[in-house]
């Protein structure tokens, strides 16, 4: 996106509303204003921020930028304006040093350019004291609907500056109170009602499907455990150990080990009787339909030539158990958690989207872009649909091209009521419309073709 004479050129890879942004900030972005651009997840928010940060650089009216996010966008960052021609560094701890070493007392000499930190590096109290004190143009606060706290002070920090930079905030969702109050007075841009028309329309980018699976009988009598002993949990704990039962075997069976302990130090012999009983149950299980179920789907995308898959669950232990799964189909697989470096993170994107695979994933991807994914698996689901909005906005995304298979699973018989409580949760928040129901062997049998071209 460009200014030629006063006229704004737009290549065809912008929307009719990305245009607007651009027109609307760059007219309006002066010292001391704050603008808001409200959008859903994957609606190409950062995209037209980059196209108009560079071309402010280009004809003079920023010298300088800095873009905070979450730590592991900072790098995305830099790629996405390097791509379009404007180089950025990504300011970590030692470029940090650095720069403060190299500018001293005087911040007016900080390098004229753009620059991309970790807003949790940023809010630091000796990185906050030093980078307000820089004469930035223009600060991009990415991720900014959860500002609070330390994240909060210091964009507020930056605006009350005397001759305080223009602020940019990107906001996917429901704003916190802190944001809210802070951007009262901000130039709002709203995309929130052109989600499906500036993504295009929903059944061209996404094929949904429920994969209902039947449970056996030593199953059963596990989940029927599971929802008894929930009764006679606390509320939220009681919810949290059918969420960890609908999950996998292997959640639940780490739960019950750590709850038993916790029991041990208590001296709560009932609840320590419940959870052994139930541990006893789950030890002698010989069989997981679920995830007899998921490795049947994998097989099945291997063998359509399925190239990019990825698999989100909520646990640790149970993406570890998917993994362990797949790795027995011979089929690549790659691990994205919390417990990652940010490097490592880099290294397993990197090979997956150059290699292909499968990616399992935890709530650890919410900052990834996954618009290239051919198939998306829900093993299971969070408990908000806010939550399920992060997950996605990884793979449904502005700019991706050809339609992602999306899969759920659900219990035929619903023994444990989480697992079509949630599905309908998502369903009835107006995020999910599910396109067909199919039974296992309708997926895994001989006509499988026709159940995929949906």
């Amino acid at each position: 996106m460009t200014i030629d004479q006063g006229e704004v050129r737009a290549d065809p890879r912008y929307t009719s509303y990305q245009r607007e942004f651009f027109e609307r900030f760059v007219s309006k972005v002066d010292r001391g204003s704050i603008h808001l651009l409200l959008a859903p997840i994957g609606t190409g928010k950062s995209f037209v921020t980059a196209g108009s940060i560079a071309e402010l650089l280009r004809i003079g009216r920023l010298r300088r930028v800095l873009i905070m996010s979450p730590a592991a966008l900072a790098s995305q960052w830099a790629y996405m304006l390097g791509d379009i021609g404007c180089d950025t560094a990504v300011v970590d701890g030692r470029a940090l040093r650095l720069l403060l070493e190299q500018v001293g007392s005087s911040f007016n000499d900080w390098p004229i350019g753009s620059f991309s930190m970790s807003i949790d590096l940023g809010k630091r109290p000796p990185v906050h004291d030093a980078i307000v004190r820089v004469p930035w143009d223009l600060v991009v606060v990415d991720n900014a609907h959860a500002l609070g706290g330390q994240r909060l002070q210091l964009i507020e920090d930056f605006a009350a500056r005397e001759n305080a930079p223009a602020l940019l905030l990107l906001a996917a969702n429901n704003l916190s109170r802190g944001t809210a109050a802070f951007v009262d007075q901000a130039i709002v841009v709203d995309w929130t009602a052109a989600i499906n028309e500036i993504r295009g329309p929903v059944e061209e980018r996404l094929h949904r499907v429920t994969c209902r699976y039947s449970l056996a009988n030593d199953e059963l009598t596990v989940m029927r455990g599971v929802c008894e002993c929930a009764l006679k949990l606390e509320p939220f704990r009681g919810l949290l150990l059918l969420h960890r039962a609908a999950s996998s075997v292997s959640t639940l069976e780490e739960t019950l080990l750590r709850w038993l302990a916790d029991c041990a130090d208590s001296s709560d012999s009932t609840l320590a009787d419940a959870f052994g009983d139930l541990l006893d149950d789950v030890e002698q299980l010989r069989v997981d339909s679920k995830l007899d179920c998921f490795q049947a789907l994998i097989q099945e995308l291997i063998g359509d030539q399925t190239r990019h898959v990825v698999a989100f669950c909520e646990y640790r232990a149970t993406l570890e158990y998917l993994a362990a799964a797949v790795e027995r189909l011979e089929f690549p697989d790659y691990r994205l958690h919390g417990g990652l470096s940010a490097g490592q993170r880099a290294d397993v994107l990197d090979r997956f989207e150059r290699d292909g695979g499968l990616l399992v994933t935890t709530g650890a991807s919410e900052t990834v872009s996954l618009g290239y994914v051919d198939a998306a698996i829900h093993y299971d689901l969070p408990l908000s649909a806010a939550a399920f909005a992060q997950r996605e906005g990884r793979y449904d995304r502005f700019g991706r091209r050809g339609r992602c298979s999306v899969f759920f699973f659900e219990d035929e018989a619903q023994a444990n009521p989480l697992d079509g409580l949630l599905l309908k949760l998502v369903a009835n928040s107006g995020l999910v419309t599910v396109d067909q129901r199919i039974e296992p062997f309708d997926v895994f049998g001989t006509d499988h073709a026709a159940t995929f071209s949906g």
